[in-house]
């Protein structure tokens, strides 16, 4: 079995608590996680930008991974959020059991 992780890199603490909420009791993930605040450095229309931003690591099944990654970015406040998955190897079975719930609880 695979299971997802999400990362998005959020504004502030509340929009990433927003999006965390939103999308777990929406069941599109099992779980959210936010983060310390990081350093962000980037270019942006060719500007280097550094900034603070808020991470958070949503943890999904591949088949919801679609409707996760939109309303991410219909909640978010950046104009091209980042939405990265990672494809998992190995979970342990009692907690891939647990997330599947999770996520299909409302179908």
């Amino acid at each position: 079995m695979t299971l997802l992780l999400v990362h998005t890199s959020c504004a502030t603490a509340d929009e990433a608590d927003r999006i965390a909420t939103a999308v777990v009791s929406e069941h599109l993930a099992a779980c959210a996680n936010r983060g310390a605040p990081i350093q962000s450095t980037y270019i942006w229309q060719g500007r280097l930008e550094k900034n603070e931003e808020i991470p958070l690591l949503m943890k999904t099944l591949p088949e919801k991974y679609e409707a996760l990654q939109a309303r991410i970015k219909q909640l978010h406040s950046y104009t091209t959020p980042l939405v990265l998955a990672w494809k998992t190897s190995d979970v342990d079975p009692a907690y891939m059991d647990w997330a599947r719930a999770a996520v299909t609880s409302n179908e």
